[in-house]
């Protein structure tokens, strides 16, 4: 008998079955709920966005108390923002992007401006 054809003692797993063994820090586990595409991530942000808070509206002594949502919330603070990209922003979200492209034609007196729609919001 060779030690090839030989049989393992009772209890021993030969290398060649035996598994990875246990990994104390395994890589594929979503420890921190992440999602793992983009569709649950919006399920996530929709979830969240819509969960009721209680939050304190108003400005000096003004504030009062209500119950809100988390996305009435940010609409609210990108409305009163200082901050004109935040403004321009909920503009466009609320009525649409106006055209971005200017043609200018004309002679030396008098200058023609005409303004393109680039997709279906209103001016």
């Amino acid at each position: 008998m060779t030690t090839e054809n030989r049989r393992p003692p009772k209890g021993v797993i030969p290398p060649q079955l035996r598994g990875k063994g246990f990994d104390a820090h395994p890589e594929n586990i979503n420890k921190y709920g992440v999602p793992k595409d983009a569709i649950s991530l919006r399920r996530m942000i929709q979830a969240m966005g819509n969960e009721e808070i209680e939050a304190m509206i108003g400005k000096g002594g003004k504030k009062k108390k209500v119950i809100t949502t988390r996305f009435k919330m940010i609409i609210d603070d990108w409305f009163n923002s200082l901050s004109f990209d935040k403004q321009q922003a909920i503009m466009q979200y609320g009525i649409g992007k106006v055209a971005d492209k200017l043609e200018v034609s004309g002679e030396l007196k008098v200058i023609k401006v005409s303004l393109k729609k680039t997709d279906d919001s209103k001016l």
